[in-house]
């Protein structure tokens, strides 16, 4: 079946990643192991594609079957804000730990406790915003949003 959409495939993805991705409005992608893959997609699952993509989460699973995908990145508006689906949990934790790293390398602080990224993870179960442009350098904290519990933190680094 013919998608009509764009893709990247494994050799065109560094290039991607050099670009201002930023500047793209609206980016989604779910992963894929060859082309191939993309000609099985059925009708329903391209539905499904199309939803996530305009209603930035999945209409049911992320997992598209014919693509045999890990993972589902759902970015509204130059990454305003952003849905991750992950299979599994470990790579998540990852993310996680790489992009507030990344974050606090910026104010200076090199280290973080393991046992962080597992609360924060914790967290995520019900919605978790993580403010990673205000990274307080004076304090080196990060803003912490819990949608469950609807009230902000700031989260010291020790």
């Amino acid at each position: 079946m013919k998608l009509f959409l764009q893709y990247v495939t494994k050799e065109q993805a560094d290039s991607l990643i050099e670009q201002n991705v930023q500047a793209f409005g609206d980016f989604c992608w779910v992963d894929f192991e060859n082309e191939k893959q993309l000609d099985s997609v059925t009708k329903e699952e391209l539905a499904r594609l199309l939803y996530m993509s305009h209603m930035k989460e999945p209409l049911d699973s992320f997992k598209i079957d014919s693509l045999i995908n890990e993972y589902a990145y759902l970015c509204h508006d130059d990454g305003i804000w952003n849905n991750t689906y992950l299979c599994d949990i470990s790579q998540y934790k990852s993310v996680l730990n790489y992009k507030v790293s990344q974050a606090l390398k910026k104010s200076g602080k090199e280290n973080m406790d393991g046992n962080i990224v597992n609360e924060l993870f914790e967290m995520c179960t019900d919605g978790l915003l993580i403010d990673l442009q205000e990274v307080q350098t004076d304090e080196i904290g990060i803003y912490i949003y819990s949608m469950a519990s609807a009230h902000w933190m700031i989260w010291k680094m020790p």
